[in-house]
C-alpha cells in the first residue's frame, strides 16, 4: 500500500500436478501431466487500475480410447505418438480501466485490454500466435433517483478475424426501496482458439484388419461464436432484509458454434455450425436468515431449447434444476452446511461413430451411448470448527 487509495500488487505461482484427466468424451480420455506458472503485477486505485500478467501451461498429453475401442481406434500426434505429447501455451495480458464521475448523474467507465497468445506442440501445425485488443466504455446514468440506465459498448480486434462489436444495455428501476426491477440485453462473442485454428491430430480406425487414417486439421476461416441475451428480473428484500426473493426470465440465442465436422473419410476440420439455438427459461429463488445462527436458500430454474442445429453441436441439457440448503454457524465455533442439488433428465448429442461401429459389428449395440441421461440428486454435507475468531 503506497497511499490510502493507491496500492501495488505482486503475485506469482507455480503448480505441478500428477497426470489428471482434462477431457473425457464418448471416445477418448485425454490426460495431462501439467506444469502451470504465472506472474502478475497490478497498480490499483478506486478510480483506475493497470494490471499485467503472464500465464504459461506446459503439458504432456496422453490420448487413451475407451477400453472397448482400443482395438479399433488410436489417436496420435504428427509424430505418431499417443502419449508424452508436448503442448506449451503462453498468454501475456495488459488491462487498464478508468472511472470518471461526471456530476451526480453519470459514472463513466472506460478501459482496454491487450492479450498475446502463443501455442506450440506436436498436435498443432507449428508455432502459432495471435493478438487481441479490446476497448470498452460504459455509462451508468441516473435518470431519476429511482431509475438508472447502464449502457456500454465493446470493440474487439483480433489478428485472425474481423472486428466484433458487443453492445450492452440495462435499465434498473427501484419504485420502492428494497424492490428492484431490471431489464437487459447484450451481445457477446467467443473468438476461435489457437487450437481450433491450428490443430493437427491423426485418428486411425482399424476396420477388419485395415488401417484407415483420418486427420483433424484446424481452420483459419472460422467465425467467432455469438450469443445474444435478454433478461428481465425482479429482486426484493422483506422482513428487514431477512428474506430476499428473486425471479428472472431469460432468452439466449447461440449462433456460429464451433465444432469438428467430417469433410471426407480421410479428413475433418473445425467449422461453424450453420444452425441457431434459442434457449429460454425462468429462474426463481429465495434466501432467508432464520436466526442469528441459521441461514437457508432455495432456487429452481427451467429452460427450453429450440434449435435448428442438426450436427454434433446440438445443445443438450436438463430442462429443470433445483437447489436448496441450510448453513449454520454458532458463536462457540461450530459450523456446518447441507446442500441438495437436483438435475433433471436431459438429451445430449452422441457422435455417429458408435452407430457406425455397431452396424459394422465392431462393437456391440450395448456399447452405443444412450443420448437420454436420467435425472440425479446430489447431497453435500460439511461440518467445521472455528478455532480463532479473527
Amino acid at each position: 500500500r503506497i497511499t490510502d487509495q493507491l496500492s501495488v500488487r505482486l503475485e506469482g505461482g507455480l503448480l505441478h500436478a500428477k497426470p489428471t484427466d482434462v477431457v473425457s468424451s464418448e471416445i477418448l480420455h485425454l490426460s495431462s501431466h501439467p506444469t502451470n506458472s504465472y506472474a502478475r503485477v497490478a497498480v490499483e486505485h478506486p478510480d483506475f487500475f493497470v494490471r499485467t500478467s503472464w500465464n504459461q501451461s506446459s503439458q504432456s498429453l496422453t490420448n487413451t480410447p475407451l477400453p472397448f475401442l482400443v482395438p479399433i481406434v488410436s489417436v496420435t500426434d504428427t509424430q505418431g505418438r499417443s502419449s508424452g505429447i508436448p503442448l506449451l501455451t503462453n498468454s501475456y495480458d495488459l488491462w487498464s480501466q478508468y472511472t470518471y464521475q461526471i456530476g451526480t448523474a453519470h459514472r463513466l467507465i472506460g478501459g482496454l485490454n491487450y492479450r498475446h497468445n502463443t501455442l506450440s506442440g506436436t498436435e498443432v501445425s507449428g508455432f502459432s500466435q495471435e493478438d487481441r485488443l479490446g476497448m470498452y466504455v460504459q455509462d451508468a446514468w441516473t435518470l431519476w433517483p429511482s431509475l438508472m440506465l447502464n449502457a456500454g459498448a465493446r470493440m474487439d480486434l483480433h489478428s485472425d478475424i474481423h472486428p466484433t462489436y458487443s453492445p450492452r444495455v440495462a435499465l434498473v428501476y427501484e419504485p420502492i426501496k428494497n424492490h428492484t426491477f431490471r431489464v437487459s440485453g447484450s451481445i457477446a462473442y467467443r473468438p476461435p482458439t489457437l487450437a481450433e485454428s491450428n490443430t493437427v491430430v491423426n485418428t486411425t480406425f482399424n476396420i477388419f484388419g485395415f488401417g484407415v487414417q483420418s486427420q483433424l486439421q484446424g481452420s483459419h476461416n472460422l467465425e467467432p461464436e455469438r450469443i445474444v441475451s435478454y433478461e428481465a428480473e425482479y429482486q426484493g428484500w422483506y422482513l428487514d432484509h431477512r428474506l430476499r426473493t428473486r425471479v428472472a426470465v431469460f432468452h439466449n440465442q447461440l449462433k456460429h458454434l464451433i465444432g469438428a465436422v467430417t469433410v471426407s473419410p480421410a479428413s475433418s476440420t473445425w467449422a461453424n455450425s450453420p444452425g441457431v439455438a434459442d434457449i429460454e427459461g425462468a429462474e426463481i429463488g429465495i434466501e432467508v436468515i432464520a436466526t442469528s445462527w441459521l441461514r437457508g436458500f432455495a432456487n429452481y430454474s427451467h429452460q427450453h431449447t429450440n434449435q435448428s442445429i442438426t450436427d454434433f453441436q446440438r445443445r443438450g441439457g436438463p430442462s429443470s434444476t433445483a437447489n436448496g440448503g441450510l448453513r449454520t454457524e454458532w458463536e462457540n465455533g461450530l459450523n456446518g452446511e447441507i446442500a441438495v442439488h437436483y438435475v433433471g433428465a436431459g438429451i445430449y448429442p452422441v457422435r455417429p461413430n458408435f452407430s457406425d461401429f455397431a452396424n459394422l459389428g465392431l462393437i456391440p449395440q450395448s456399447a452405443v451411448p444412450d443420448p437420454n441421461v436420467g435425472s440425479y440428486t446430489l447431497v453435500n454435507m460439511r461440518t467445521g470448527y472455528r478455532f480463532w475468531q479473527n
